[in-house]
């Protein structure tokens, strides 16, 4: 796993700024200010896919794990939000965000963390 060392660092890194941003763009919805919020919302998503193609490129090294599991649920908020966005159902935007996408970011965030951290403990 020392051949992946500075991918395994740049996903714990990334996946950090990941739960910050969404935690902002939790704060952007309750002031209203959706058009930003969309903006975040993109960004988060798109991260999260770079993320999973890198655990994906190491994942046989890894033990069995929740991931795969876990992230298709994280995707799946993901969807639900961007549907929210398309149909203007802006009302409904911090319950998601706040009670069902950043829950699930934050279960995938643990694990990812708990079958990673291990390999940058030296």
């Amino acid at each position: 796993m020392d051949k992946y060392l500075e991918v395994i660092k740049h996903v714990l890194e990334l996946i950090n700024s990941i739960e910050e941003g969404l935690f902002h763009m939790e704060s952007q919805i309750i002031k209203l200010q959706y058009e930003e919020s969309v903006v975040l919302l993109q960004d988060a998503f798109d991260a999260v896919v770079k993320i999973e193609e890198s655990i994906n490129l190491i994942s046989d090294e890894l033990k069995e794990n929740d991931m795969d599991e876990l992230i298709e649920l994280v995707y799946e908020k993901f969807d639900t939000m961007a549907k929210l966005y398309n149909d203007k159902s802006v009302d409904n935007l911090s319950e998601e965000i706040g009670g069902e996408l950043i829950p699930r970011f934050l279960d995938w965030k643990t694990e990812v963390e708990k079958n990673l951290l291990p390999y940058t403990i030296s």
